[in-house]
């Protein structure tokens, strides 16, 4: 499930939810039959006064993740809501269920994972949380069984790839040791107590294998199949992810979808995307296309450079097109760049594209020289550039890239990894933003590739 799973939404369905949907009657509770395997499908139907439908679906994970996956339904119509609901369910033998127990079941599922170190969704914590009734003494408490045996149970789900299920087994080993959780790979249930016996040397030898196919797949990159290629960026992950600190990139990850809005528009020709304060019909009719097709985004370098010239040739001062101008001659980051960056900011210090490009510059120059002090933890957050409740795409865009050059900076492979998780979570609603993906995933192969080879050499060595 993702947020295109949300049917009938409306841009005020979410405040809705969060400030008034308790107030609507339950129309129905279903579950699967078998939730008591510990993976319950669950569906909170409530009903507006017109018989339209508003309703949650919960994927929760009595074994250890809590609320796995979740959306919401808004206001639709009731023959809608049952051609999601037939979707939803597809092949499940369903019951239906006093609201009371799925109650219990998403909140004691929700408090075991966070026990052990797992958050729900984000979509749960942000809205769908609001479709259950206040956790209050109205509610029956019913005994829910969580885990085995009273342990963390992880089992690795369709949606769980190789890379997902190591990362969350490394952190329930680092965390709570050996015979303190189970887990359930592709070929059956591991009901040892603990990892393995000999744990730290299986995962010694693991981890030899992996760099030595890395390093084989390197050597042959440009002659690979498409499924080697593939198998070469999931190893360049895990082996990243052996070095990162889980805990600390599940509140990175969660603090940075936090304060990005969902409301991401198109880049549009506004006042505030293009940084004037004069209505953009003052533009010549001719100027007004050239920046159009500026604000497009889809030239290649030659005709960027192109429209460029006729606008810097009629003195026109945009600072969308002065950023436009900077960003065609940032790969020589040299003197006359530099005067030209800290002129146009000073003009515009309050344009958030300009002053983040202004930003990256400062940082990578204090880096450069060996100073810090510019940039601290107030530095990583959005509001500190952007403080409206929605953004353009070339705003997010330019932030995500901000976010990722500080944290190359800082060295903070923690921060790299929950960008490189949220990325893939943004670009499932927004377009435009492969080159985040394009620059992560290159710090990350040269980063384990440059582990590899010094790895490598110090055994030919």
């Amino acid at each position: 499930m993702s947020k295109k799973g949300k049917v009938g939404s409306m841009p005020n369905a979410e405040n809705y939810i969060r400030t008034k949907a308790r107030q609507l009657p339950i129309k129905e509770v279903l579950i699967n039959e078998d939730w008591k395997t510990n993976m319950a499908t669950i569906v909170i139907a409530r009903e507006h006064v017109n018989g339209n439908i508003t309703a949650g679906f919960y994927l929760v994970d009595l074994n250890l993740m809590g609320v796995k996956d979740t959306y919401y339904m808004f206001n639709a119509v009731d023959f809608i809501y049952k051609e999601k609901i037939d979707a939803y369910l597809d092949e499940l033998n369903v019951e239906k269920i006093d609201y009371s127990l799925a109650h219990n079941i998403i909140l004691e599922a929700v408090a075991f994972a966070e026990d052990w170190g797992f958050k729900p969704h984000r979509d749960y914590i942000k809205t769908t949380q609001y479709l259950l009734e206040e956790d209050d003494d109205a509610i029956e408490l019913i005994d829910i069984e969580c885990g085995h045996e009273g342990k963390p149970f992880y089992v690795q789900g369709p949606a769980d790839d190789d890379v997902k299920a190591q990362r969350i087994i490394k952190q329930l080993h680092e965390q709570f040791g050996e015979g303190n959780y189970h887990y359930m790979l592709g070929e059956g249930f591991n009901d040892e107590d603990g990892y393995y016996e000999d744990e730290d040397q299986k995962n010694e030898d693991d981890y030899d294998a992996q760099i030595e196919e890395l390093l084989d797949l390197s050597a042959n990159f440009d002659n690979l199949s498409e499924s080697e290629i593939l198998r070469f960026y999931m190893l360049i992950d895990v082996i990243f992810n052996s070095y990162v600190n889980e805990m600390a990139t599940q509140d990175y990850q969660d603090q940075l979808l936090d304060e990005i809005p969902d409301d991401v528009r198109p880049d549009a020709m506004t006042k505030e995307f293009l940084g004037i304060d004069y209505p953009v019909e003052n533009f010549s009719s001719k100027t007004h296309e050239l920046i159009r097709k500026l604000a497009e985004g889809d030239l290649d370098t030659k005709k960027a450079k192109k429209i460029l010239g006729k606008l810097l040739k009629e003195s026109v001062t945009v600072p969308f097109v002065q950023l436009c101008e900077l960003q065609l001659i940032m790969e020589d980051v040299d003197e006359p760049y530099l005067k030209k960056l800290e002129s146009y900011h000073k003009a515009c210090p309050d344009y958030p594209l300009l002053h983040m490009a202004y930003l990256q510059t400062v940082a990578k120059r204090e880096s450069k020289e060996g100073s810090k002090g510019h940039f601290n933890e107030h530095s990583f957050s959005l509001g500190t550039y952007i403080q409206r409740p929605y953004l353009y795409r070339s705003e997010l865009l330019r932030y995500l890239l901000l976010y990722l050059d500080l944290a190359i900076l800082e060295k903070d492979l923690a921060r790299i990894e929950a960008l490189s998780r949220s990325h893939v979570i943004l670009s499932q609603d927004i377009d435009g933003l492969e080159p985040v993906g394009v620059m992560i995933m290159h710090f990350k192969t040269m980063a384990v590739l440059g582990i590899a080879g010094a790895l490598d050499n110090d055994e030919n060595e």
